[in-house]
């Protein structure tokens, strides 16, 4: 027989592991990966500091469109990181979430290094693909 003691620790771990194993999904899906890219520029892993800047742009975008931003890599390096959101969701506006974008990208940029294609369960279509040359005067360039 447990001891009153044992008991309330016993009682406690049941419902933290319980209460991880419920708020785990809700709170966010894992990424999945789809695809990536098998010609290119092998600059991905380049382009991860610009994932925050990307996600954190909150845009409502329209059924079966899409957002993008282009942002230069370091001086030098000689390519762009091109960043895509796909609302394909459906027939509803939607806006992408940061956490599932950041997820997503981060995932692309670590399993594809010419950038891929990826999404979290429920949630938007993310693309990265690094490209040579720049994107114009009037993006990111440098990180900065």
């Amino acid at each position: 027989m447990l001891s009153q003691a044992n008991y309330r620790k016993t009682f406690v771990v049941v419902a933290v592991s319980l209460a991880s194993t419920i708020i785990t999904p809700v709170l966010g899906s894992a990424a999945n990966v789809t695809s990536c890219f098998d010609t290119g520029v092998a600059g991905a892993s380049g382009c991860s500091g610009f994932i925050n800047a990307f996600c954190t742009f909150s845009n409502t975008v329209a059924p079966l469109n899409s957002f993008s931003g282009c942002f230069n890599a370091a001086s030098g390096l000689g390519y762009k990181c091109d960043f895509t959101a796909w609302n394909l969701l459906g027939t509803t506006s939607a806006t992408p979430s940061v956490a599932a974008c950041e997820s997503t990208f981060a995932a692309i940029i670590s399993d594809c290094p010419m950038g891929g294609e990826g999404n979290a369960a429920g949630d938007f279509t993310y693309t990265i693909d690094p490209n040579e040359g720049s994107c114009g005067a009037d993006v990111v360039a440098d990180g900065s």
